[in-house]
């Protein structure tokens, strides 16, 4: 809901390109360490107990203090509180999927997490541009405080079903012959491949969810209002989150091509977006750019699970999801800068780039050995 919101209000304190890359810059940081802490913190005292509800109420605070004006040296601290509180809730529920779910169904659960997380994200930036527009911005950061801290309801249900959970661990254990023998020891190579993707992954993602509003909204060419900036991003997750359960399953017998192929397709749908000379072209542009990078993050994390033994996913979850929130910092702060410097053409043609850069270093890395081995253990897994 916050993201059809903060182009306003960044508008309303007169931020200045580059100072939106700043404040985009204390959250990717604050993300980066934080959610690699998160992950050490749930593999040492567990997914259950008050973690998860402290990462809710600090991301709540964080977005009752963007109802009220900032100057740039507060507006940074907040940002840094924001990234504190959501780097504990991005990495519970994947550490959650990745201890319940069988090998086999990890790229379709992941897949479905994705899409459980789009249809949200669908939902709240189109309720947050409709209430934006009805409300105003202030009233509408203290309604997604509250729609946040709601957000008790579903780890209270889920710390009820921990006994659940605890079985399915004790059962996938017990039937080692159903993860391949990768997940015995560490494939350093794949993982370092693996972060890249994220980092890019997230980065792109960044850029689409934060940048790109800003641009629609202060270039002349593709102006638009709030409701118009909330249906491009809503665009976007419903894009994404439709495909991800299904690509997230098709793809876990050939992860490494899949996950190759549609890190270069996103970046020629990046290079198309640079040529767009209206909203309807864009929007076009942003289904295809949705489908074809939605299988990305499923599989890598799918794949992760393979290159490191079961006792180390949660601090390995928490550094990949730092890795991701690396892109975030380079995609939203670079790319803005890069926007205030030499214009948004520049921006996005730098990230369709940086896609088809790192699809290429996945390719000469399954060539090598780093990821192919892994690749073929899983097929034979899920075959």
């Amino acid at each position: 809901m916050t993201l059809p919101l903060f182009p306003q209000y960044f508008s309303s304190i007169n931020l200045s390109a580059i100072g939106i890359g700043l404040a985009f810059a204390a959250y990717g940081i604050s993300f980066l360490i934080f959610e690699a802490l998160w992950g050490f913190v749930y593999e040492r005292y567990g997914i259950k107990g008050v973690m998860p509800p402290l990462a809710v109420v600090l991301t709540s605070v964080a977005l009752l203090f963007f109802a009220r004006p900032a100057d740039l040296t507060q507006l940074l601290g907040i940002e840094l509180l924001l990234g504190l509180g959501l780097g504990g809730a991005g990495v519970f529920p994947r550490l959650a999927i990745a201890q319940q779910a069988k090998h086999a169904d990890r790229g379709r659960t992941f897949g479905m997490l994705g899409f459980t997380y789009s249809i949200g994200a669908t939902l709240g930036s189109l309720l947050g541009g409709l209430f934006g527009s009805l409300i105003g911005i202030s009233d509408s950061f203290v309604l997604t405080a509250a729609i946040t801290f709601a957000s008790f309801v579903p780890i209270w249900w889920g710390n009820r079903s921990q006994s659940q959970i605890e079985e399915i661990e004790a059962d996938e254990i017990g039937h080692t012959e159903q993860n391949p023998p990768s997940s015995k020891r560490f494939n350093r190579r794949g993982i370092i491949v693996l972060g890249l993707v994220g980092l890019i992954a997230a980065g792109g993602n960044g850029f689409y969810s934060l940048i790109f509003p800003n641009i629609l909204l202060r270039e002349p060419r593709l102006s638009v209002s709030v409701i118009g900036i909330s249906i491009v991003i809503a665009t976007f997750n419903l894009s994404t989150g439709l495909t991800q359960p299904i690509v997230g399953s098709l793809g876990s017998r050939k992860p490494v091509k899949w996950i190759i192929g549609c890190l270069t397709a996103t970046g020629l749908c990046y290079l198309f977006l640079v040529v767009a000379q209206n909203i309807i072209q864009v929007e076009i542009i942003t289904i295809a750019t949705g489908a074809v990078y939605a299988a990305i993050t499923p599989l890598t994390l799918s794949l992760l699970t393979t290159f490191v033994p079961r006792g180390y996913w949660g601090r390995v979850i928490g550094l990949y999801g730092a890795a991701e929130d690396v892109g975030i910092l380079v995609g939203a702060s670079v790319s803005s800068f890069v926007w205030g410097i030499w214009g948004p053409q520049y921006a996005i043609a730098m990230m369709g780039l940086i896609y088809v850069l790192i699809g290429a270093t996945c390719f000469l890395a399954s060539k090598t050995g780093a990821l192919g081995q892994e690749s073929r253990s899983i097929d034979s897994v899920t075959g």
